[in-house]
Order: structure tokens, then C-alpha cells, then sequence
């Protein structure tokens, strides 16, 4: 890994792994002193690897009012381990002699919590738990438990025309789900027409592509009970960082220094799909006259090939597995998507090559394309100002054109699950990465661990990668082909349309910060 330049270090302090590197070691050392060394340099590893941090430790300041943290726990764990932490650098101190420069009245404060009761991961437990923190902290943590989309709807208007009421805006949006829960709460804000505040999002859902950047999402893999406090811990956590973005702001800072927040951007991604109008039901289009329906969404990933086509087969096996209990539990995880690749969409690939499409991707805006030969070199690619006719309003710069088994773009690097797809994605602070696969499906299985570790390349062209800011598919088939986003399908499309929105998306995190002094 890192020869290769996949490593990126551990999560978690490694303990297994250097024993299994010391025994190979061991097992290939010719000599005692050799066996020695090993044997020496493991055990200081291991040692240094238990003073690792924790990821989920609290990097945050004190609350603001400190009797409403002194009935849990919870709050309390997390302030002694903040004062206990030397890994985080000294941050700016705010001068109290500061004028205020905004009314209080106007300030959001606290947060909303919008739960998605149909995610994987949210149970009756947790929203009834959820709800008894939120009544000990009154107003100021609001929960919204959803089960529809006129639920959300109406939740995200309220919270949204909330600062023209008696009740300040929420300084941090909280929503708890999958990947789709998020990009509806974003879609349905941004309805609104009003400033989207800062998000920490709780990843519940199934593949959760958004959960390793942002960096809020508990432990999973642990018994409920602990699991629970694990989720009422990162709200306490939150509401914190609330309190001190309140503070800031009332101070007149609205860089929020002493807050660590993740700038991701969004895409907006447009479909098109071209149809004959039924003319017994459609008695406005004449006869022979196409229609241009376009579906808009935003998103943070999205794609079409066999990505689109193992959604797809995802969503047929859960509507079979949905009468049992048992098969629907086993398969509303990863491991659905994994028995849909190998059951059912790889057999039709390989038999049928149904995954393969004919397009075409260009662009309008500079692009780069990441060269594989040369150790992932960066190279600019020459826009063509002019199509032939003197204007370049519809001029675009021809990327690909020919047959591809998938095509996907993200502004995240994990796809879901963990699976780090798009290694490129976030090297552009504003842009993302779309990623042109073309090497045959048998080779993608004897390549996927370096391909969801983000460590393939190749250098024959079977995989190309282009960072940017808008591309355009269009597809050369008839009836179009299946796109999804967000782990969500759009239907069938015959162009694609990318652009990525210069306002990213503004996220907390509970990572801890970067390391400065040893």
C-alpha cells in the first residue's frame, strides 16, 4: 500500500496487523538477529500505535451556559475530554470587549434534528431516546421525526421560515439517515429560497458515502444501549458547537475559527430523456412531435453503467426479500449490494454486456485529466473556444467518445459502504472528479480491492479520471439509460448534464483537527 501510494494510515490503533507483519517477517528473516530486529520494531509500533487519538473524540469550547449541561452525563464525559486533549493546537481567543454586531433576537441558535424513521440505521428506540435528550435542552434542540415526504417537507419550511418567527433559525441542520435523507433535506431547502445553515449529518442509511468525510457517524458494530449514548453523545457534541458558533457570531466572528468545518460541494445533476407523446392521452403535441422530459436534482455522486444497473437489481432483490424478515434485514446493508453484483448484475454483464454504453462526455469549463502513466500527473486540457461558426456559447471539448461500462461523478471519495471510488474527488476545492471505466467486468472482480481502496490505475486507457467543474453524457441509445444518485435511481436518461454549484455545502465535523506539534 505504500509503494503504491494507497496508505493513508490507521483509523484505529493497529494491533493485528503489525502481529501478522512481525510473524511473515519472522517466517522470511534467515537469521536470529534479523528475527530480533522484527520482533523489536513491532513492538514499538504496537505500543506507539495504542497512543493513537481516537476519531471521535470532542475538539470543541465550552458551552455558553453551563447549568444546562449539568443533569447528563453525556456532556460531562465529553468536557473532561476535551480538557484532557493536547493534540489540538491553542485557537484564537475572542476579546469580550467586542461590540455586538448582530441582534441576539436574530442569531440561530441550538439545533434540528430531522430524523428519516425509514433509514436503516433509525429505530423506535433511538427516536424516543433522540426526543428525551432534545426535552432537556428545550427549544434550542428541535426534533423532527419523518416517515414521508410531505413530513420532510413540511419540517424543512418550518425550520426554514423559522428566523421570521418567535423561535431564531437552528445554527446547525441535523439530519439523521442515508445519503438520499440528506440531499431531500438540501433539495427541499434550497425551495425554500433561503441560506442553507451548517449541516452535521448522522449517517443512518445503508451506504453512506458522506459519513467518513464528514466524520459525525458513531460506532456502528457495538450493542444498542452503548450505541444510543454513542448517538446522544455526538447530539450533546453538536448542540456544543452550536453554542459556540453563537458566541462567535455574537462577536462578530463568522469564520467560526474555533469550529472545524468540511466545504463539499454540490452537484446539479439534469436529465433528459426524449419521448414520442401519447397521442390518445397527450392531445396538445401533434403527432410525430418529440418530448424533452428533464428530471433536476442535487446530489453529491451520481453515475450510470453498471453502478445504475446493480441499484437497479439492488431494488428488485429487496422487493423480493421484503415478505421475510430474515432476507429483508440481511439485505438492507452492503451486503445486499454485494449479492445483487455477483448474482445478478455481473451474470447479465458478462453474458449479455449489458452494462456497456455508447456516449459521448464533453466539456465547457477547464478540466483536468489525471494521466496514470506518469504516477496520477495532473494535465490541463485545451478548450475549444470556437465551434466553427464564431460562437461559442454551444462550444464544448470533446472528452471521451465510445463505448464505457460505467461512468460516475462525485465531489466525495467514498462511494458508499467505505469504498473509496473516486480518490481524485476532492483534489479541487470546488470542483469533482468523473471517473470513464472501460475494462471488462472479469477484471473489475480480480481488481476490486485496489479499485474501493482507491488505489487502481491503469495505464492503458481503461480507466480514466477528469476533475472539473461541468460535463455533459449524452447517450446513444433509444430508450435512454438507467442514472442514479445518491444510491437513488433516476429512471432512464439520454444526456446527463453536471455542474457543480460554486456555494458548497458546509459541514460540521468531529474529527480531530490537524496535527501541528507532536
Amino acid at each position: 500500500n505504500i509503494t503504491q501510494g494507497g496508505y493513508r494510515g490507521p483509523r484505529q490503533p493497529i494491533r493485528w496487523s503489525l502481529i501478522v507483519g512481525c510473524l511473515l517477517s519472522c517466517l522470511m528473516s534467515t537469521s536470529s538477529e534479523a528475527f530480533m530486529q522484527t520482533s523489536m520494531a513491532c513492538s514499538a509500533a504496537t505500543n506507539a500505535s495504542l497512543n493513537v487519538p481516537s476519531s471521535t473524540s470532542l475538539h470543541v469550547s465550552q458551552p455558553l451556559d453551563k447549568t444546562m449541561h449539568t443533569t447528563t452525563t453525556v456532556e460531562e464525559e465529553a468536557l473532561s475530554a476535551d480538557k484532557n486533549d493536547h493534540h489540538e493546537p491553542p485557537r484564537k481567543v475572542l476579546q469580550l470587549n467586542r461590540v455586538l454586531s448582530e441582534d441576539a433576537s436574530t442569531i440561530p441558535k441550538g439545533i434540528a434534528i430531522i430524523l428519516n424513521s425509514n433509514a436503516r440505521g433509525v429505530s423506535a428506540d433511538m427516536v424516543k431516546a433522540i426526543q428525551e435528550q432534545a426535552s432537556q435542552y428545550g427549544e434550542h434542540m428541535r426534533v423532527y421525526a419523518t416517515s414521508t415526504y410531505e413530513e420532510a417537507q413540511q419540517a424543512v419550511s418550518e425550520l426554514a421560515s423559522s428566523g421570521s418567527g418567535k423561535n431564531p433559525p437552528p445554527q446547525i441542520i441535523v439530519p439523521i439517515g442515508g445519503d438520499g435523507s440528506l440531499t431531500t433535506m438540501i433539495q427541499l431547502w434550497y425551495k425554500t429560497g433561503t441560506k442553507l445553515p451548517f449541516i452535521g449529518y448522522l449517517p443512518m442509511g445503508t451506504g453512506n458515502a458522506l459519513g467518513t468525510v464528514i466524520g459525525c457517524n458513531p460506532r456502528r458494530r457495538i450493542r444498542k444501549k452503548k450505541r444510543l449514548q454513542a448517538i446522544q453523545k455526538v447530539l450533546a457534541q453538536l448542540f456544543e458547537i452550536a453554542q459556540t458558533m453563537e458566541k462567535e457570531q455574537a462577536m462578530g466572528d463568522t469564520n467560526h475559527d474555533q469550529v472545524d468545518i468540511v466545504d463539499v460541494p454540490l452537484m446539479h445533476v439534469t436529465t433528459t430523456t426524449t419521448t414520442a407523446p401519447d397521442n390518445n392521452n397527450d392531445k396538445k403535441n401533434k403527432i410525430g412531435e418529440l418530448t424533452n422530459v428533464k428530471q433536476q436534482v442535487y446530489c453529491f455522486f451520481a453515475g450510470l453503467g453498471i453502478d445504475s444497473l446493480m441499484l437497479q437489481d439492488y431494488k428488485e432483490l429487496q422487493d423480493w426479500s421484503s415478505k421475510s424478515r430474515f432476507w429483508k434485514d440481511k439485505f438492507a446493508s452492503v451486503w445486499g449490494y454485494t449479492v445483487a453484483l455477483f448474482t445478478r448484475t455481473l451474470p447479465k454483464c458478462v453474458a449479455h454486456q449489458s452494462h456497456l454504453v455508447s456516449l459521448e462526455v464533453t466539456t465547457k469549463e477547464p478540466a483536468l485529466w489525471v494521466d496514470h502513466r506518469r504516477g496520477d500527473v495532473v494535465r490541463s486540457i485545451r478548450l475549444h473556444n470556437d465551434n466553427g461558426n464564431g460562437s461559442d456559447e454551444s462550444s464544448s471539448t470533446l472528452l471521451y467518445k465510445g463505448q464505457a461500462g460505467i461512468v460516475a461523478a462525485s465531489t466525495t471519495p467514498f462511494y458508499g459502504g467505505n469504498l473509496k471510488l473516486f480518490p481524485f474527488a476532492r483534489l479541487s476545492e470546488n470542483g469533482c472528479q468523473v471517473r470513464i471505466g472501460r475494462i471488462h467486468p472479469l477484471m473489475g472482480i480480480v481488481n476490486i480491492p485496489q479499485i474501493f481502496s482507491g488505489a487502481y490505475r491503469n495505464s492503458e486507457m481503461g480507466c480514466l479520471d477528469f476533475i472539473g467543474t461541468q460535463f455533459t453524457v449524452d447517450i446513444h441509445a433509444d430508450e435512454g439509460h438507467p442514472v442514479q444518485h445518491s444510491g437513488e435511481s433516476m429512471g432512464l436518461a439520454q444526456k446527463v448534464e453536471l455542474q457543480v454549484l460554486k456555494e458548497p455545502v458546509r459541514f460540521v465535523t468531529l474529527l480531530a483537527p490537524r496535527l501541528v506539534c507532536e
